[in-house]
């Protein structure tokens, strides 16, 4: 409504003063009002992108093709490998979401200021590397490490996909089984996927750091990497880990697509 009255007045009077945004709509009406230009162009240099409802109320995220742009209602995570995606529909991830994040009603909002800036990813050490004598280092590699957040990825996709392929329903419908008692093999492969996820987190913690609840221990990683960067040190932020760059077996190709693609 607001729109359309800004419309009429600039229409009877150019030089009236309304809500800037609108001013552009009217100028542009046939554009998006936010283009979102970056977005865009980075989207077009990866294959696929993680995405979650603005507001939900089930932990629900997917790979999406690059062909199919987002709108509005969707929060973007523009990274196309397993690991990220992992990390991402982890319940520590959920949990830090439900945490930082607004409502609307029952339902959760993603808020990407308030939620995804301030949420730690795993640190590899990093929070404890002045600390060698404390920090205990996993016995498997942190590739391995990784790898196996990236399988059990792409294992919870694949369970998904076999029982809708099965039981025709949307992933929401699919997720309110969660709520129902007994066996569900969602259920189970999302603890494969937290258990990965774990391990991740606290390779190269110190014991007294890994025996913390997650929640928890997010909080601590975050206030000792926010010190660390005030301090100049660099941390390891959001995305596939350096040591895995270039590494084919972290990005596989399932994503929604276009009908026919």
């Amino acid at each position: 409504m607001e729109q359309r009255r800004n419309a009429e007045v600039l229409t009877k009077n150019p030089k009236a003063k309304v809500n800037h945004h609108y001013e552009q709509y009217y100028k542009r009406w046939w554009l998006l009002s936010f283009g979102r230009e970056e977005l865009i162009k980075h989207l077009d240099t990866i294959p696929r992108y993680i995405v979650c409802g603005e507001v939900t109320k089930r932990p629900i995220f997917d790979f999406i093709s690059s062909e199919i742009r987002p709108n509005k209602t969707l929060i973007v995570f523009s990274l196309a490998d397993d690991y990220s995606f992992g990390i991402i529909q982890s319940g520590w991830h959920w949990a830090w979401f439900t945490e930082r994040g607004s409502t609307l009603t029952e339902r959760y909002r993603y808020t990407p200021r308030t939620v995804f800036s301030s949420f730690p990813w795993p640190q590899w050490g990093a929070v404890t590397a002045d600390d060698e004598e404390a920090s205990a280092r996993s016995r498997r590699s942190p590739v391995d490490v990784a790898l196996a957040v990236a399988k059990a990825a792409r294992e919870l996709r694949a369970v998904r996909a076999e029982i809708r392929a099965a039981h025709p329903m949307s992933l929401r419908e699919l997720y309110r089984t969660l709520e129902l008692p007994g066996a569900n093999r969602l259920r189970d492969a999302h603890a494969a996927l937290d258990a990965a996820v774990a391990e991740a987190y606290a390779w190269g913690l110190p014991p007294a750091l890994r025996e913390l609840e997650p929640l928890a221990l997010l909080l601590e990683m975050n206030r000792r990497g926010a010190a660390l960067e005030r301090g100049g040190r660099a941390i390891p932020g959001p995305g596939l880990p350096a040591f895995c760059d270039g590494d084919e077996r972290f990005v596989s190709g399932d994503c929604l697509r276009m009908p026919g693609g």
